[in-house]
C-alpha cells in the first residue's frame, strides 16, 4: 500500500472514531508537536544562518474542529454567540 492509500484510509476512519478516542490521538499529536518545537529551537540556535524565527515553528497542527474538541475535554466553556 502506498502512503496515499494509507492516508486516505485513515482519513475515512477518523470521523468514525468516538470523541474519547479522537482526544487520545489529539493529545499524542500535541505531545509530538512539543518535541518537534524543542528540536527545532535547538536547530535554529545551531544554525543561525537559516534566518528562522520562533513564529516559523509554533504553528498549530490541529484543525478548528480538533481544537474545539480538545477545549471541550479540557473543560473550557463554549464561546457565546456573537
Amino acid at each position: 500500500a502506498t502512503t496515499k492509500d494509507i492516508k486516505d484510509s485513515l482519513g475515512k476512519q477518523w470521523p468514525q472514531l468516538s470523541d474519547k478516542k479522537r482526544i487520545k490521538w489529539i493529545a499524542k499529536s500535541l505531545e509530538q508537536h512539543k518535541l518537534y518545537e524543542e528540536k527545532m529551537r535547538e536547530f535554529i540556535q545551531q544554525h543561525p544562518e537559516m534566518n528562522m524565527t520562533e513564529e516559523d515553528i509554533v504553528k498549530s497542527t490541529l484543525t478548528k474542529a480538533e481544537r474545539q474538541l480538545k477545549d471541550k475535554f479540557d473543560g473550557r466553556p463554549d464561546k457565546p454567540p456573537s
